[in-house]
């Protein structure tokens, strides 16, 4: 199962040294059945943030997954890419919101 935060938290961890080295990962999905994009979130969407989307596109390869499991996939990259290409406002938007609010 590739279902929780937890177990995406770990696969991240693992991802993690191997992307800043610049190697090519394989994820083998070979007997997963159930997907959820709460996993795919905490390791390849925090990933695309970290990186970016078009390294984590370059390096990470997924292999024997379901159609499911690739739908889940890119609805987590593309989710974490279109807050990617729009952190910085992001972030002014966060930083006026927590003046305004410590100004009360």
């Amino acid at each position: 199962m590739a279902l929780t935060e937890s177990d995406g938290l770990k696969l991240r961890k693992a991802m993690e040294a191997l992307l800043e080295d610049d190697n090519v990962i394989e994820l083998d999905f070979t007997g997963v059945s159930l997907f959820a994009t709460m996993f795919f979130n905490a390791s390849i969407g925090n990933l695309i943030m970290r990186f970016s989307p078009e390294k984590c596109a370059e390096a990470i390869r997924l292999t024997h997954i379901s159609d499911l499991g690739m739908d889940t996939y890119w609805h987590s990259f593309e989710n974490a890419s279109f807050i990617f290409a729009r952190r910085e406002t992001l972030c002014k938007i966060s930083d006026i919101t927590k003046s305004n609010l410590s100004d009360n």
